[in-house]
């Protein structure tokens, strides 16, 4: 019988390196496309089955929004619906998998609440958001509370699968040394090691170009309602292309933006310690759990 290691993100974690790894490992079988119709309906089917061939090892199954299902999507408004019963979605989620792979891994990868508003922070700026961050900053802790819940997701799946079959590593690590990480991850996946150029893939804007990206958003956009919808949906498009390569290239390091220090509510970091309790204890998180705790 096959390994079957499912990786369930969560967001902003570090999913798309690891399947680029995933992708990488001669002894992994990883498909991406499997989890077309969840990503749609939120459901488990067995669409996600597949028959391994001949000397594959392990089959991964990795899509972060097995964590934090994205919701249904507005076709005509591009966007999509979280307003749902969080815990349920992800309890069905987790039933319908442990159906299909009863003697399944689960991995679970979490990160810490600095970094990870930041991150999301960046991702609105990336995909043309305007908001200062201190505007932004209640609702997104708001989202991050309601849908960072690792207590209840990690309780979900050691009581559908067992404790003994979840696996739980902090991106903070993956951070501070992707290839120690990754090293790690193979151990735990009981395949060889491999050299893997590892790098973080999609990393967030470099602070002294938040600044400038926030107010270019903001300015292509009053540009922008000059012209028919669907036109300015397709030039605003092409500009967030433009905007994801400029901020990684050499020319963006000759900008200085204002740094603002991220003060995050005490009401938010005290929540957020609570919902990552479970996580004190456990021996890889010693040097990381200051960033999830108070």
């Amino acid at each position: 019988m096959k390994k079957i290691v499912i990786h369930i993100g969560f967001p902003k974690t570090g999913s798309t390196l690891l399947q680029s790894f995933f992708d990488a490992h001669p002894s992994i079988h990883h498909n991406r496309s499997r989890f077309k119709n969840y990503v749609a309906t939120g459901k488990i089917t067995e669409e996600i089955i597949e028959e391994l061939e001949e000397g594959e090892q392990i089959d991964v199954l990795s899509d972060e929004l097995l964590s934090i299902w994205s919701g249904a999507k507005n076709t005509d408004l591009e966007t999509y619906n979280l307003d749902y019963d969080i815990e349920d979605q992800q309890r069905k989620t987790a039933e319908g998998l442990k159906e299909l792979f009863p003697n399944a891994n689960v991995l679970i990868i979490t990160r810490g609440y600095q970094s990870l508003f930041s991150s999301l922070y960046s991702q609105y700026l990336l995909t043309g958001g305007t908001k200062t961050i201190r505007k932004f900053q209640p609702e997104c802790e708001s989202q991050i509370i309601r849908l960072y819940n690792y207590n209840r997701v990690i309780e979900i799946y050691e009581e559908v699968f067992s404790a003994e079959q979840v696996s739980i590593m902090p991106f903070e690590a993956l951070v501070e040394d992707p290839n120690f990480f990754l090293i790690q991850l193979e151990r735990e996946l009981g395949v060889e090691n491999i050299n893997y150029a590892s790098s973080i893939v999609h990393g967030s804007i470099a602070k002294y170009l938040i600044f400038s990206i926030r107010i270019t958003n903001k300015l292509y956009k009053k540009y922008l309602s000059i012209f028919h919808k669907q036109t300015a949906h397709s030039k605003l498009e092409k500009y967030l292309e433009k905007v994801h390569h400029f901020k990684d290239s050499n020319f963006a390091k000759v900008f200085n933006g204002k740094k603002k220090k991220l003060v995050l509510s005490e009401a938010f970091v005290k929540q957020f310690s609570l919902n990552s309790s479970k996580l004190e204890g456990l021996e890889r998180y010693n040097s990381y759990i200051s960033k999830y705790r108070m």
